[in-house]
Order: C-alpha cells, then structure tokens, then sequence
C-alpha cells in the first residue's frame, strides 16, 4: 500500500531536484569549457609543430587525443543533459500536484543549444581530422 507524499515531502524534492538539475546543467558547461580548452592546447602545440617529418607520428596521437577530447565532451554534455532533463521532468510533475509553474509554463525553443553546441562539435572534430591530413600530406 503506497502512501501519498504530503505537500512538505514533495516541496523538499522539488527543491531536491532543482538543485540537482542546475548542479548537471553547471557540470556540461564546466566539462566542456576544460575539455575543448584542452583540447584547443593540444591543436595549437600540433600547429607550432607542422612541417616537422621526423613528429608526424606524434603529432597524429596528438591530434587522436585532441578528437578523443572533444568526443568525451560531447558524451559528457549528452549524459548530464539526461540527467538534468530527469530532474526538470520531475519538478515539473511535482508543480502539477501543488500547482506550482516554475518550469510548466516556461516558453523557451527546447532544441536550440543543443543544435549550435552539435554544429560546433562537428566543426572542431572536422577542424582536427583536416589537420591529421595536413600532417601527412605535408
């Protein structure tokens, strides 16, 4: 026999959910500022090095790893946003038994970000695999 959560059990985990939808959303920004800045570190060394034959294997890991960068980035953004996106759906189930709109009325284009923020991802993996190239073409 389950019991209904009183209005006080279902404020705390609003709260509860809140802050940890705000928690993922600070970790995808923060994850992939460290990783792209990384990963921007490791081109710029790759690019001082170009015309170096004798570097052209190290240069291709390099680069590997600046693609690997990115990618963990783009895993990390897609897993935290789940996450945050669970926390949300919750509060928004909660304000609907307490009659609260916080989130359930909130107008905003949903897909936006995450399409500029894929766009620049395929840019810099594109701008990696061309630089792979370079290094053996050159």
């Amino acid at each position: 026999m389950s019991k209904e959560p009183t209005e006080q059990s279902l404020l705390v985990e609003y709260q509860a959910a809140q802050a940890s939808a705000e928690h993922h959303d600070s970790l995808v920004w923060s994850v992939t500022n460290i990783l792209w800045a990384a990963s921007l570190v490791v081109f710029s060394f790759v690019l001082t090095k170009l015309g170096q034959p004798n570097l052209k294997g190290l240069l291709s890991v390099l680069s590997l790893i600046g693609v690997l960068l990115i990618s963990y980035a783009w895993f990390c953004a897609l897993q935290f946003s789940f996450i945050r996106n669970q926390k949300y759906k919750r509060c928004k189930v909660i304000e609907q038994k307490l009659g609260l709109k916080q989130h359930t009325e909130l107008d905003h284009p949903v897909y936006f970000q995450r399409v500029l923020y894929a766009v620049l991802f395929m840019v810099m993996v594109v701008g990696w695999i061309f630089l792979i190239v370079f290094i053996w073409i050159s």
